[in-house]
């Protein structure tokens, strides 16, 4: 299966290679997920995601708003691979939330997306302040190495205003696992990453903008979940 999604919280992307087998761990049957923009706050899907038997999970720091300089250099310097055969031999998925775009060199940029474009890879975006590039004055993704694999890019760098999750193609297999019946009455984001769909991108979902709320008529429909096929 391919995939690749990108979100105003969030992007997944899957390679070709997915196509013909999905990506794990030869050894153990995990899937092996780099989790780059570790918080170890009780609100971190971290936190939820290694409790799961079928996930093998490597956190990195990479937050300005939340961590030192210090603290972000170490973390990348063990837990991110020294060289671009490694990254890919050791992890299936790259997950990159609430992580900063200037904390890592561009040698490390072009490996991730070198890794989900040539390796098959699968890679996931999450916002935050610093996902994307398009909540104020944070730095843009979207402009790096990085940026050239995702379905979406952040022209204006500002916050969105208060919107409610809407569903455009319910029947999606990643939609559907969702379960929405519980998620639709907490569908709620008070700000949000203003991005826009690329040029052959599939928009899942959307995020439509409350009235009266500011900066609601310019961003009526801003795209929420979006994935495409990369590589």
């Amino acid at each position: 299966m391919r995939v690749a999604i990108v979100i105003v919280l969030a992007i997944l992307l899957v390679s070709p290679v997915l196509a013909m087998s999905p990506r794990r761990s030869p050894d153990t049957g995990m899937v092996r997920i780099l989790y780059i923009g570790y918080r170890g706050t009780a609100f971190s899907p971290f936190l939820y995601m290694v409790q799961d038997p079928f996930l093998d999970m490597t956190p990195v720091r990479a937050s300005r708003v939340v961590d030192e300089s210090d603290v972000i250099r170490k973390s990348i310097r063990v837990y991110i691979p020294r060289n671009y055969p490694t990254l890919t031999e050791m992890h299936d998925v790259i997950i990159i939330s609430d992580a900063n775009a200037d904390v890592f060199e561009t040698h490390i940029l072009k490996w991730i997306a070198d890794g989900v474009s040539e390796a098959g890879m699968g890679f996931l975006m999450v916002g935050g302040r610093e996902g994307f590039g398009g909540y104020w004055a944070m730095p843009d993704w979207t402009l790096t190495t990085v940026g050239e694999i995702l379905p979406v890019e952040a022209p204006y760098h500002e916050k969105g205003p208060t919107a409610r999750v809407r569903i455009l193609e319910p029947e999606n297999r990643f939609i559907a696992s969702l379960p929405w019946d519980d998620i639709g009455k907490y569908g709620v984001f008070y700000g949000f990453n203003t991005v826009e769909a690329r040029e052959g991108s599939d928009v899942l979902a959307e995020l439509v903008a409350e009235e009266g709320m500011g900066l609601a008529d310019f961003y009526q429909r801003n795209p929420f979940f979006v994935w495409w096929d990369i590589g």
